[in-house]
């Protein structure tokens, strides 16, 4: 044992010949640790940028906020945007996009579906056709996209994805058409489609294929069209009082507005002072409480204001200096008491505000519970319009700084593999 134990010392006291400490190696491989670790910390945000602008762009940093109550129990609009931006990419518009808060035309001709949020779908080819949006954005009427020819009247629903198509109505040039009309009722394309207060039916200007005296084609979410005869002494359909009556113009020649029920009975007449010459079917609307009556027309620099209780103008609501009202068929929107006349220079009187990049918007369609929920603002309200390419330059640079300092360490590593 004690032979042993004197071994033991030995071996405790000696320092071992096979343990070599190299503090330059040491240190070297501290260096690598190192820099391994910033080059794993560069990735890592290299890589949260990435998924931050894959998700800006997507539209997920601004979801639309859907209520679980509508007007009969389904999804509702819950405001507009307040900014519109020019995203890098357009879809066709789904089958559900879930409700809309507008609809935008470009300078192009385009329409877009708008949701409270700012997204934008891409429409079917209108073709010289205003599509309109329910009051409540869940619903989109319209002609289907084709031909003048073959196209049908239409109604979508953005929440279930159901269409509605009514076979029996079709543009009124088909009833032009050599081999005879193929359908029973038209509705011109040129003119207004207005939506029931309730947004069950909708009604434009039309009436029976090549005979009979045109009216207003009522159309419901069950297929079905009827039409209501125009007044004789109108000439313009104006739009819905509540949702069992129709409102008509007259011209310059015989100034007068016109209630009818939906049998064509003759309700109301109010006798108006005056009215433009240079009216058109889009020039009438009427404020929300149907007290109003705003008129617009063409390359105006004001609307004019009446009030139907009196019969008398009550006033004009003046437009910017640089504005005129579009030359296209496009509704006024109402905010408040306040006619708001579609014009190139701005969209809702300045409300919305949209990116220099989609041009000039020709025209725009509000639903109405969207304007009165009042806007919605996005996570990159305050960013500038280029936000998106600017991320994208800070991305590609934390894209090459990650890849220069990865390349370092590999050339690194090589060197000291090479001297052994």
């Amino acid at each position: 044992m004690s032979h042993l134990h004197e071994q033991l010392d030995d071996l405790v006291e000696a320092p071992s010949r096979q343990v070599r400490v190299d503090p330059a190696a040491a240190w070297a491989g501290g260096v690598r640790r190192r820099r391994r670790r910033t080059a794993l910390a560069g990735a890592g945000a290299t890589l949260a940028v990435v998924l931050v602008v894959l998700v800006a762009t997507s539209g997920w940093l601004t979801p639309d906020r859907i209520q679980p109550a509508g007007r009969d129990g389904r999804p509702g609009v819950t405001g507009y945007p307040d900014r519109v931006e020019a995203p890098w990419w357009v879809r066709d518009l789904p089958a559900r996009p879930g409700p809309l808060a507008g609809l935008v035309e470009l300078e192009s001709g385009e329409w877009r579906g708008v949701s409270a949020s700012g997204r934008q779908w891409r429409l079917p080819d209108q073709q010289d056709r205003t599509p309109a949006l329910s009051p409540d954005g869940t619903h989109l009427a319209g002609f289907g996209a084709g031909d003048p020819e073959d196209a049908r009247f239409e109604v979508r629903d953005l929440v279930r994805g159901e269409v509605v198509g009514m076979d029996q109505v079709g543009i009124g040039a088909s009833s032009a058409r050599a081999d005879g009309p193929s359908t029973s009722l038209y509705v011109s394309p040129q003119q207004p489609v207005v939506w029931s207060p309730d947004g069950t039916r909708v009604a434009a200007r039309g009436g029976p294929t090549g005979a009979g005296r045109d009216g207003a084609v009522l159309m419901g979410f069950g297929g079905t069209a009827t039409v209501t005869p125009r007044p004789g002494r109108a000439t313009y359909f104006v739009g819905w009082v509540g949702d069992d009556r129709l409102a008509w113009l007259g011209t310059s020649k015989d100034p007068v507005y016109v209630e009818i029920d939906l049998d064509g009975e003759v309700l109301r007449r109010v006798e108006l002072p005056s009215l433009p010459d240079e009216m058109s079917q889009w020039s009438g609307s009427l404020s929300p409480d149907e007290r109003f009556l705003a008129i617009a027309w063409p390359r105006s620099t004001s609307a004019l204001v009446y009030d139907l209780t009196t019969g008398q103008q009550s006033g004009y609501t003046p437009l910017s200096p640089t504005s005129t009202t579009s030359e296209v068929g496009c509704p006024t929107t109402w905010v408040d008491d306040e006619p708001i006349v579609p014009t190139y220079a701005d969209v809702l009187a300045g409300r919305v505000r949209t990116d220099p990049r989609l041009g000039e918007i020709t025209c725009s369609i509000w639903a109405t519970d969207a304007i009165a929920a009042g806007p919605q603002r996005s996570l990159t309200d305050r960013l500038p319009w280029r936000w998106r390419e600017i991320g994208a330059g800070v991305l590609a640079g934390l894209l090459l700084l990650a890849g220069s300092v990865t390349w370092r360490i590999r050339r690194g590593v090589r060197r000291r593999a090479a001297t052994g």
